[in-house]
């Protein structure tokens, strides 16, 4: 039997677009905190959990309507939350932290109408395990909010592009401290890998490469 070859998706969300963004004739792929580079430069730095946090409540919100949100109706959403519900404090070692996993759960609990689920940061460090929280989120149309963060710089995780003409992977930077919403899951060569959603693109990231660092600090935000 021949394999298939290229890309191949397993599960995804419902709304292919995720939270589409009218930017400058583009259209964004969820959020992207360099936006804020101008005007606040704590959250261009450090605001990928606020990003993440503000793109999966859009998605329960509205991903029913498929609707493209304007770039200023999007950051005027962000800033609301980051002041309101996604505070990172004012101490610069907080800052650098970025937003914390306690902060996260009770801001989603106060906005969305998800009080009475279970909310949880880092479910599990099996592996094996942590992908049936993220297959289970993902086919209850629900994107995961995600972490990558490794005291060893030198362990950084390859986000990756794929090309539908050529069926190919390529790598196109690398994080090494970054919150992200996870989208999907497919399998590439024989590999899986999840679709992701950071600074207002998909990328994909090697499953086993991210869950080889499982910890408190690298892992998902569950929602039960």
């Amino acid at each position: 039997m021949e394999k298939r070859k290229g890309l191949i998706n397993l599960i995804k969300l419902e709304n292919e677009d995720y939270v589409l963004i009218q930017h400058n004739g583009v259209k964004s792929y969820g959020g992207n905190q360099s936006w804020w580079n101008k005007d606040n430069a704590v959250l261009c730095d450090h605001g990928c959990g606020i990003i993440s946090m503000c793109d999966l409540e859009l998605y329960l919100k509205k991903h029913n309507s498929f609707e493209t949100m304007t770039y200023w109706e999007y950051k005027r959403y962000v800033d609301d939350a980051s002041k309101s519900r996604y505070d990172m404090g004012i101490a610069k070692k907080r800052k650098d932290l970025g937003l914390v996993p306690m902060t996260m759960m009770r801001g989603l609990k106060g906005e969305t109408d998800i009080r009475n689920s279970k909310i949880k940061w880092a479910p599990s460090l099996n592996s094996n395990k942590t992908k049936e929280y993220i297959i289970d989120m993902l086919s209850r149309d629900i994107p995961v909010v995600a972490s990558y963060y490794v005291f060893n710089k030198n362990n950084k995780l390859n986000l990756c592009s794929y090309n539908i003409k050529s069926a190919t992977m390529k790598s196109e930077k690398e994080i090494k401290a970054h919150y992200f919403n996870i989208t999907g899951l497919a399998v590439y060569n024989q590999k899986e890998y999840l679709c992701i959603s950071s600074w207002g693109k998909k990328y994909y990231i090697n499953y086993d490469e991210w869950a080889e660092k499982l910890s408190f600090f690298s892992n998902i935000l569950l929602i039960k």
